[in-house]
């Protein structure tokens, strides 16, 4: 080990920051275990759609929802364009009066009639009611509203949520979730008069409908804080909380989280034509792995057959079976809340800084050696820690931590194998990856605060962090077994370079299929292997640990101890994918640490598994013939 043997001076700071990492790592899973609260929410318009498809009121199919484990329903907020569809506003041939105003449309309903006159005077606040109108609204009462445009200009605008539902979906023992559209040129006033009205109407919380926010653009910072101050103090009243969908790009979403924090509840739904792609066992999967794996705590569920002889139900099932699946995993479908803060003492996360740093300094200076690279080295970790402590950002530094665990396992104790050590196989295996999960610890910590939770920043670097390490490994084993200038100059074997190109193409494929972004990248085959390991594992692992990097590195241990050294920097940078993986699983704070912590150790058991598999297959098939190969 001799050059990558830690001194005691770093050893000291390393062992006090892994303690420090365990316990924000314990702080944060009790922060996460003590919230498993998941909302069940229906859409109103769904329900109304199926009751009539089955010959029921919607009350009736609330109630039967409700008693499956239906624990809330979204309301959107009724624009002139539904008014319009739904027939709630009836255009007439006769002229309104003979001061030049529009279309005459009458209301049936003296209820709508006034809640389009309270909207008019809200969000309109500077249309002159003096100057010939486009169209007019005529009440049971026979009072017009002037309306600025026809309904079918304003057909985006939204006059309120219905009063009589929302009071209908309370009195059942349900709660009230607004939806909210952003209209064309959406001011402050009329997005305070949205955000009031959802709130008078007893809404707890607010999903904006469309690609966009409330407010979007120069004034969605202000509409954030208008929905930050509603709710009342004096009654430990909290405000409505925000919800961001996951996989979607909703512009202002981040401006909404930042000010909104931490009232902010991750959601999870699935499109209808997905549905219809789906069987109700699958899309109750899906859900219940968005609550456990993701920290989502609101499932916007859609009714899975729409079609059916009984849609309500058939509803009333898929709801029931979402609940069940909840419970068996520990989760609970009732009102959710918010994640707080993880209550971690401001001298942990100092002490994690510290070492990490120490760490990362030493073994960069150690790696690169020279008098410049190691001033370079040094003036890096100085900066990345300063902004973790002074500049609240720990993200440069979580990334060199990234980079530097699973690096020096894999060339210290890989040297310690190469050199005689007198381990076997499987404790350096076990040693290799103790590493990578103490750095793995060690960004979780860094990490480990609400923003970070709520994917309102993200761990960066994470596509460097991934390709970076298996690279450097390779590059410095080739670089060990023979200068590297003389490998660059040897002759080109077709064996070694058909391998090299597979190699380079699985680490390609790794990188492109690198975050929660690509799901297209993933086969049919694949999805059908997680479905398998999901249902028979209590986390599944990731599959470039216990199918690739792990296996890996069993087979490189074990040729090592019996002094094979020719396919080192192959295997050593595949293997290094296994170790970076870890560090990356660890990295992924939206996912409760726990989880976290057993799909590691699962991988961990199934790569090595796998590994002893291939390690026989090698031994029985492969050992002589590489000789011609090479």
């Amino acid at each position: 080990m001799y050059r990558f043997s830690p001194p005691r001076l770093i050893w000291l700071p390393v062992f006090v920051s892994t303690a420090c990492a365990a316990i924000v790592a314990a702080q944060r899973h009790r922060t996460e275990a003590a919230n498993k609260a998941v909302h069940l929410v229906a859409d109103f318009a769904d329900v109304r759609s199926l009751a009539a498809g089955e010959g029921v009121t919607p009350k009736q199919a609330l109630i039967r929802l409700q008693r499956a484990g239906l624990t809330a329903v979204a309301v959107s907020e009724d624009t002139f364009g539904d008014l319009l569809v739904l027939g709630r506003l009836v255009p007439t041939a006769r002229p309104v009066n003979s001061h030049g105003d529009g279309q005459l449309f009458v209301c049936p309903d003296t209820a709508l009639a006034d809640r389009i006159r309270r909207a008019v005077e809200a969000r309109f606040p500077k249309w002159d009611a003096e100057e010939p109108a486009p169209a007019v609204v005529l009440g049971p009462d026979g009072k017009p509203t002037r309306l600025p445009g026809t309904p079918s200009d304003l057909a985006k605008y939204g006059i309120g949520l219905d009063a009589e539902v929302c009071g209908l979906i309370q009195r059942l023992g349900l709660q009230v979730v607004a939806r909210v559209w952003n209209p064309p040129g959406a001011t402050e006033r009329l997005a305070r008069a949205a955000i009031l009205d959802a709130e008078r109407n007893g809404a707890v919380g607010v999903i904006f409908n469309g690609d966009q926010t409330l407010g979007w653009r120069d004034s969605v910072r202000e509409v954030a804080k208008i929905l930050r101050l509603t709710g009342d103090e004096s009654r430990s009243q909290p405000p409505m909380w925000y919800g961001t969908v996951e996989f979607t790009q909703q512009a202002g979403d981040n401006i909404y989280k930042e000010v909104m924090r931490p009232h902010v509840l991750r959601v999870h739904s699935i499109l209808s034509a997905e549905m219809d792609r789906m069987s109700p066992g699958e899309a109750a999967e899906r859900f219940v792995l968005a609550a456990t794996d993701r920290n989502v705590r609101v499932c916007y569920l859609r009714p899975p057959s729409p079609t059916s002889v009984e849609p309500v139900k058939a509803f009333a099932r898929f709801v029931w079976e979402v609940k069940s699946r909840l419970r068996a995993e520990g989760y609970e479908a009732k009102q959710a809340r918010p994640f707080e803060e993880v209550d971690a003492s401001i001298a942990a996360r100092y002490g994690v800084v510290l070492g990490a740093s120490c760490f990362v300094a030493w073994f960069s200076m150690a790696l690169l050696r020279g008098l410049l690279w190691t001033l370079a080295s040094w003036l890096v970790v100085f900066v990345a820690a300063g902004l973790a402590v002074a500049g609240n950002d720990p993200r440069p530094l979580a990334l060199l931590a990234a980079l530097a665990f699973p690096t020096w396992a894999m060339v210290a104790l890989y040297a310690l194998a190469r050199h005689g050590g007198s381990r076997a196989w499987w404790v350096l295996y076990l040693l290799i990856c103790g590493v990578s999960v103490v750095g793995g610890l060690h960004v979780a910590a860094l990490l480990s605060e609400l923003p970070y939770m709520l994917q309102m920043k993200q761990f960066m670097g994470v596509k460097l962090a991934h390709f970076l390490p298996p690279a450097a490994v390779a590059i410095y084993f080739v670089a060990e077994e023979r200068r590297l200038s003389a490998a660059l100059g040897a002759p080109v074997r077709w064996g070694a370079f058909l391998l090299m190109v597979v190699a380079t193409g699985a680490l390609g494929y790794m990188l492109i299929r690198t975050g929660n972004e690509a799901p297209s990248q993933v086969s049919g085959f694949e999805l059908r292997l997680r479905s398998l390991l999901d249902h028979l594992l209590p986390a599944r692992p990731r599959t470039k640990e216990f199918l690739i990097g792990h296996p890996a590195l069993v087979l490189g241990l074990s040729m090592l101890g019996r002094g094979d050294r020719r396919l080192l920097p192959l295997i050593g940078g595949v293997a290094a994918i296994g170790q970076v993986s870890i560090v990356n699983t660890f990295a992924h704070l939206h996912t409760p640490i726990a989880t976290s912590a057993v799909r590691v150790l699962l991988g961990m058991l199934l790569g090595i598994m796998l590994g002893m598999v291939l390690r026989w297959i090698w031994a029985r098939y492969f050992r002589e013939e590489q000789k011609s190969l090479l």
